[in-house]
């Protein structure tokens, strides 16, 4: 084991002793308690270890089972044999289905061996387990990017015409070939950082600034850090040991109980905001999306939405404007003036009805204290009496007309019906309205409602109106949100009955008898049908559980979201296989269902399929839905066809 001390070199001081004067005592004191921890630890580990060795000899003289030996019968000499050409044991003894079972439990006297008879019966030759592959189940698409640089293992290394060495190419280097983190080093970054913490009260932002440890401490969107790791793990009892004598050390912040703001924040920092995702520590989204609580704009007009009944006797609706200005002068405390913020950045939808249940104050109340927060603004500045300017709101307008005189169709062009000719990005995060500097905009795409421009901002999607049509939502209509290529948004498109009526129609019900009910929010409810994947005539293949009328989804493609170079790498044990699982996103990914995937990944090619496959964008994201080509009874497989240029890949 390597015990040499390795701290970074001392040039990090003097490139960073210019910015930090107070940086080289950082440095060389988190370089003196580290070297204390390294001495300390390894002159306890080397008598740990001697000790632990020591406890597992066995002294083979003293064993029960070894005063006996010398009592056992002679072991029969293998030598004596003679194999037939049948393979059949023989010898001069005659061979007896019994064998001799010895006891050592008994110290005292002779070990008296019992004579145990074997039963013997034929059966049929049992056929071995056919060759398989694992798959992990996923009902949603699981993001991967790239498989790692380094080659953990060499696949098919049983297989004598398996082209190791071109798959070996598309890695840089062998996973034993790359540098380990050694677990000691990491339990002495640990106990360092709990001592520098506690005992010299260095923060954690300044223990990592010095850069003399290696491991990153912190957790953060890429990485849990060490810190977090070791409270996964048991605690080793060593004498310097002194993180059981203190709180775990995490850079988390627990919100105070009374500040509603801070508590939301920490949840939405927990939960991805991606309406189609929605899980907890979501990697695909993590580093992109911005998880705080919108900061509650005063300059913004407030327009509460009407309540369509009277809540009760205290409601607004029964108030006279005469009777609700003395009610906007009541004092309310810091406290509840803040939440009342925070419920109209989280909801500014909520009515005063609503928003009078969550404040806990009365409906014609709450109605006139929002009323006076807009006539408060612009605030003032309480010097000069000027109003505040906002900088960045003139500049952002300035530039942006500006832009606009200059190229007036630039911000307004499209290019995302086609998947195969878009990726989606990430929603837009800068304030005010759209310019030529927004993603959303250089890419020729739409702004979504996850968007952090403007609401009135021109570039968003606007949904559908198709309540005035005689056929529901879906492709054959004249929906642009299915002729855009996405599906319907339940707030975008408010006239569209959305996922709630379409969550009543059944499987038996056709296209022609859901009039009035969205049929574009099928990837959305997930509403897949009953299948079974058993053999077929084509080895493994997907079929129907019950019937499955034309134009219904079937089931989604799911699998991992894998960038252009996994796509080649895996592309040779594809084709080694003769299977092939990945599917084309858009023009920067495909979903590869080898080894995550549903039960979709086992239906088979056909020239005349009963299945067909369509790219939609719900929420966002690409996905791919499997859909009926024709009405199919239970019990047929399902086909799709793969197409010429998947056979010519492959």
């Amino acid at each position: 084991m390597d015990r040499t001390y390795h701290p970074e070199e001392d040039s990090y001081i003097h490139e960073q002793s210019s910015l930090d004067p107070d940086l080289p005592r950082r440095i060389m004191l988190v370089k003196t308690v580290f070297r204390q921890v390294w001495d300390e630890f390894y002159k306890w580990e080397q008598g740990y270890c001697s000790t632990t060795l020591d406890g597992l000899k066995c002294n083979l003289r003293d064993a029960p089972a070894r005063q006996h030996m010398d009592r056992l019968p002679p072991i029969h000499d293998s030598s004596d044999m003679e194999i037939d050409v049948e393979g059949e044991v023989t010898d001069d003894q005659d061979c007896t289905d019994s064998f001799l079972v010895y006891d050592f439990e008994n110290d005292l006297g002779d070990v008296d061996p019992v004579q145990l008879r074997a039963t013997s019966f034929e059966c049929e030759a049992i056929e071995p387990c056919p060759a398989y592959e694992s798959c992990t189940p996923a009902p949603s698409n699981i993001w991967r990017g790239d498989d790692p640089s380094e080659m953990t293992f060499m696949p098919l290394a049983d297989e004598p015409s398996f082209k190791f060495t071109k798959y070996a190419k598309k890695h840089d280097f062998f996973a034993w070939q790359s540098s380990c983190d050694e677990p000691d080093e990491k339990r002495i970054a640990v106990e360092t950082a709990y001592r520098l913490y506690h005992q010299h009260g260095m923060s954690l932002e300044d223990i990592e600034g010095t850069g003399v440890l290696r491991q990153h401490l912190c957790s953060d969107n890429v990485d849990w850090g060490i810190l977090w790791r070791a409270t996964q793990n048991d605690i080793l009892a060593w004498p310097g040991n002194t993180m059981s004598s203190y709180p775990p050390l995490l850079n988390i912040e627990v919100p105070e109980e009374s500040d509603l703001s801070a508590r939301v924040s920490s949840y939405l920092r927990v939960f991805c905001p991606v309406k189609s995702c929605l899980q907890a520590k979501c990697y695909p989204h993590e580093t992109v999306y911005p998880r705080s609580l919108p900061e509650f704009d005063a300059e913004k007009d407030i327009k509460l939405p009407e309540s369509s009944e009277p809540c009760g006797d205290g409601c607004y609706l029964h108030s006279s404007s005469s009777r609700l200005e003395p009610l906007a002068h009541n004092s309310w405390d810091t406290t509840s003036l803040t939440d009342l913020k925070t419920f109209l950045s989280i909801a500014p939808e909520s009515t005063s009805c609503e928003l009078a249940v969550l404040c806990r104050k009365p409906c014609s109340e709450v109605y006139a204290k929002v009323q006076s927060m807009q006539r408060t603004v612009p605030s003032h500045d309480s010097e000069s009496g000027a109003p505040i300017r906002h900088p960045w709101r003139l500049r952002s307008k300035a530039k942006s007309l500006r832009e606009l005189n200059a190229a007036p169709n630039a911000l307004m062009l499209f290019e995302d019906t086609d998947p195969m000719d878009f990726t989606p990005v990430h929603p837009c995060i800068h304030p005010g309205p759209c310019s030529i500097q927004c993603e959303c905009v250089q890419a020729k795409v739409h702004c979504e409602a996850d968007c952090h421009c403007d609401p009135s901002c021109k570039r968003r999607w606007k949904g559908c109106d198709c309540s005035d049509s005689d056929q529901p939502c879906s492709r054959k209509s004249d929906c642009p949100c299915a002729g855009a290529g996405r599906e319907c948004d339940p707030k975008l498109c408010k006239s569209c009955t959305g996922t709630e009526k379409h969550s009543e129609s059944t499987s038996s019900q056709g296209l022609s008898q859901a009039q009035g009910r969205c049929m574009n929010v099928n990837l959305q409810v997930g509403k897949s049908k009953h299948l079974e994947v058993r053999r077929g005539k084509w080895g493994f293949g997907v079929f129907a559980l019950e019937d499955i009328k034309k134009e219904e989804l079937i089931c989604e493609y799911t699998g991992e979201l894998i960038f252009e170079p996994t796509v080649m790498s895996r592309d040779i044990i594809g084709k080694f296989l003769k299977r092939a699982y990945d599917y084309r996103l858009n023009q920067s990914y495909d979903v590869d269902g080898m080894n995550v995937g549903n039960e979709s990944r086992f239906i088979n090619h056909s020239q005349r399929p009963n299945c067909f496959a369509i790219h939609s964008l719900v929420y966002g994201d690409h996905r791919i839905g499997v859909f009926a080509k024709r009405n199919i009874a239970a019990g047929t497989e399902l086909f799709l066809n793969y197409g010429n240029e998947f056979f010519h890949d492959s």
